[in-house]
C-alpha cells in the first residue's frame, strides 16, 4: 500500500467542538474522534447534541433520508452556519452567520455576521474579565475595569485599585511618589499628599518639625494630609533634601521647608511648613509670568525648577554653581520682585522648548522638544555629559553626545550622577562611579556618556529609570525592577549589603530584579538621595527598603530593610497611607 507523506494526505474533517450543556459531557470515546453518538469535546470525549437539526420529535430521521446533524459538514436545519448556531450546541465563530447574538462565540451578531469580540461592544466576550474591561486586550487598550467589577489580577484593574476576591476593590492607591533625603511624599488617588521621615525644616508639610514613620501608630489614618489649601489636590510632587514643592490641580505649585536662598518662590527667605498657620491658604504659590502655568517641576538640592505650559523653563533659589541656567550665579526668589513677570526662563537654543526636566544637587537637566538632552549647573565629577569637569552657567549650545542618531526619552539627575533613558529603551549614566552607580563594571568616573548602554539583561529596556545618592534603578519592560551602585543598607534590595555594578559580570542577567511579593510590578520608582528606595507597585501599593535611620520606610521603627535574607517580597510591608476620603 502507498503511504504518501504527511503533506499530501489528505484532510479529515474534524467536527467542531459542542459545548458541554445540562451535564452531558465526557461521554462516550476519550479520543476526540466523533462518532455516530456525539461530536467532539474540548476534552477529548463525545457530547450527545441532543435532537438532530430537522429530525423528528423522537429523533429519527424524517422521510426521505438522514436528518440533518450538528456535525455534518453542511448548513442545515436551523443552523446559522455550517454546524453552528440555531439549535447546536456550538456558537459560531467570528465572520460566521448568524440570526441572533447567541448564535456567536461573542455574543455580538452584527448585519447576520459574528462580529469578533471588542472592548466597547457592551459584552463580556474574548479576554474580557467584566464587559468591555479588563484582560490582555482590553488592558492593552486602556479599557481596565473599575472598582467592583470582576478581575482575575490587578493588572485587570484600573490604577488605585486592587484585585481581591475577584473585584477591584476599594483599596486606596498611589498616583505619585518621590523620595528625597530625609523626607518621602505619595499622592493618593483622590489627590491628597502625604509626606513622611525627617521634617526638620518642615518639608513634610504638617506643620511641625516631628519625624514620622519611625514609630509605630504614626502612619496610616494617623499621618495627616498636607494642607494645600481649599479644595486643592497634588497632581504631581517633588521633594529633595529639605524643601518640597507640589504642582496642584489649578496649575500652580507650592513649595514649602527650607527656604534660606528663595527656594520655595515666595521672594523672601523664611521658612515654610514647620509651624502651625504655614500652610493651606496661608502659603502662596509660586508667582510665574502672566498667562503661564506650570506643567511639570523638580527640586534639587537648593532649588527648584517647572517647565511652563509653553515649554519655557523658569528656575528659582541658590544658583552658585549656575544651576538656575542664566549665565550667572545670582540667586532667584529671595528677594521681592525677582519672580512673577521678572522670573527669567532659560535659554534652550533657538526655537526649543523643554519637554522634560531634573534637577538634583546644584545642577539641571531637560529634554528638549526635539528629544536633545542639555544639562548645566555643577560638573566636578563630568555629570554634566561634555566630557569635561568644567561647570556651565547655562545651557551649552551643543546638547550631550548619546551616541549616534540617539535621543532622550527620560532624564535622571542623581546626586552626582545622570542617568538617561535613550529612544531604544536603552539606559546610559554618567558622571560620579566610586561605589558602581553607573552600572558599568568598573569604579572609574565617566565624564560623559558611555558608548555602551548598561546592560539590563538579554532583551530588556527600561520604562523608568533613577538615580539617587549613589545608586540607580530602572523598571525594565516587563515591569520587574533593577537597581545597581552602593548598597551598604540594603538599598538595592537584593537581600545583602553587595554592591552591584562596580565589578565585571554583575550586570545584565546576573543581576537579581528587586523582588516585590508574588506577582508584583513596578509602575514607578524614586532611588532616594540618600540611601533608600522606594517603588510604587502594580496594586497601587508603595514599598520602600534601604536606610531607615528616620522612618523614611514608612513602618513604623528604625530597621533597616533589603539588606539581609527574607527581608524583601511578600515579607515587605507596603506603607500604610490609610484610607481615603473622597
Amino acid at each position: 500500500m502507498l503511504v504518501l507523506p504527511r503533506r499530501f494526505r489528505p484532510l479529515r474533517f474534524v467536527a467542531p467542538l459542542a459545548l458541554c450543556f445540562s451535564g452531558a459531557c465526557g461521554v462516550g470515546s476519550s479520543s476526540g474522534t466523533p462518532d455516530d453518538a456525539g461530536t467532539t469535546t474540548p476534552d477529548g470525549g463525545t457530547a450527545d447534541v441532543g435532537i438532530p437539526d430537522g429530525s423528528a420529535p423522537d429523533g429519527s430521521a424524517p422521510e426521505g433520508g438522514a436528518a440533518p446533524t450538528c456535525r455534518d459538514g453542511t448548513k442545515n436545519g436551523t443552523e446559522s452556519d455550517v454546524d453552528c448556531g440555531g439549535s447546536c450546541p456550538t456558537h459560531c465563530a467570528d465572520g460566521a452567520g448568524c440570526a441572533v447574538s447567541g448564535d456567536c462565540v461573542s455574543s455580538v451578531c452584527d448585519a447576520g455576521k459574528c462580529a469578533a469580540a471588542t472592548c466597547g461592544d457592551g459584552v463580556k466576550n474574548g479576554t474580557e474579565t467584566d464587559v468591555d474591561c479588563g484582560g490582555a486586550a482590553c488592558v492593552a487598550a486602556g479599557k481596565e475595569c473599575g472598582r467592583g467589577r470582576l478581575c482575575l489580577t490587578a493588572a485587570d484593574c484600573r490604577f488605585g485599585s486592587i484585585c481581591t476576591t475577584g473585584r477591584c476593590s476599594n483599596a486606596p492607591g498611589i498616583s505619585h511618589l518621590s523620595a528625597g533625603e530625609k523626607t518621602i511624599c505619595a499622592i493618593l488617588d483622590n489627590g491628597s499628599l502625604k509626606c513622611w521621615g525627617d521634617s526638620n525644616f518642615g518639608q513634610s508639610g504638617l506643620q511641625d518639625v516631628i519625624t514620622r514613620g519611625d514609630n509605630a501608630g504614626e502612619m496610616g489614618n494617623a499621618l495627616p494630609a498636607v494642607d494645600l489649601g481649599a479644595g486643592r489636590t497634588a497632581v504631581s510632587v517633588a521633594t529633595y533634601e529639605a524643601h518640597t514643592c507640589a504642582l496642584l490641580d489649578n496649575a500652580s505649585i507650592k513649595c514649602w521647608g527650607y527656604n534660606d536662598f528663595g527656594q520655595l518662590g515666595l521672594g523672601d527667605t523664611v521658612t515654610r511648613g514647620g509651624w502651625p498657620g504655614s500652610m493651606g491658604d496661608n502659603l502662596p504659590p509660586v508667582a510665574f509670568p502672566p498667562q503661564r502655568t506650570p506643567r511639570a517641576l523638580s527640586v534639587g538640592l537648593f532649588h527648584s525648577c517647572a517647565i511652563l505650559d509653553n515649554g519655557d523653563l523658569s528656575c528659582w533659589g541658590r544658583n552658585g554653581r549656575g544651576e538656575l541656567g542664566l549665565g550667572d550665579t545670582i540667586a532667584r526668589g529671595d528677594v521681592a520682585g525677582q519672580l512673577g513677570r521678572n522670573l527669567p526662563k532659560v535659554d534652550l537654543g533657538a526655537g526649543r522648548t523643554a519637554v522634560s526636566l531634573s534637577a538634583s544637587t546644584s545642577r539641571t537637566c531637560a529634554i528638549l522638544d526635539n528629544g536633545t538632552l542639555k544639562c548645566w549647573g555643577d560638573n566636578v565629577y563630568g555629570q554634566l555629559g561634555l566630557g569635561d569637569t568644567t561647570d556651565r552657567y547655562a545651557p551649552p549650545p551643543m546638547p550631550i553626545d548619546l551616541g549616534q542618531g540617539r535621543t532622550a526619552v527620560a532624564v535622571s539627575a542623581g546626586t552626582q550622577t545622570t542617568c538617561a533613558i535613550l529612544d531604544n529603551g536603552s539606559v546610559k549614566c554618567w558622571g560620579w562611579n566610586i561605589r558602581g552607580q553607573l552600572g558599568l563594571g568598573y569604579t572609574n568616573d565617566s565624564y560623559s556618556p558611555p558608548a555602551t548602554p548598561i546592560d539590563l539583561g538579554q532583551g530588556r529596556t527600561a520604562l523608568a529609570v533613577s538615580a539617587g545618592l549613589d545608586h540607580a534603578c530602572a523598571i525594565l519592560d516587563n515591569g520587574s525592577l533593577k537597581c545597581w551602585g552602593c548598597n551598604d543598607f540594603g538599598q538595592l534590595g537584593l537581600g545583602d549589603t553587595n554592591n552591584r555594578g562596580d565589578n565585571p559580570g554583575e550586570m545584565g542577567d546576573a543581576l537579581p530584579a528587586v523582588d516585590l511579593g508574588a506577582g508584583r510590578t513596578a509602575v514607578a520608582v524614586s532611588a532616594g538621595k540618600a540611601p533608600h528606595t522606594c517603588a510604587l507597585l502594580d496594586d497601587g501599593s508603595v514599598k520602600c527598603w534601604g536606610s531607615n535611620a528616620a522612618g523614611f520606610l514608612g513602618l513604623g521603627d528604625t530597621r533597616d530593610r533589603g539588606g539581609n535574607p527574607g527581608e524583601m517580597g511578600d515579607s515587605l510591608l507596603p506603607v500604610e497611607l490609610g484610607g481615603l476620603v473622597h
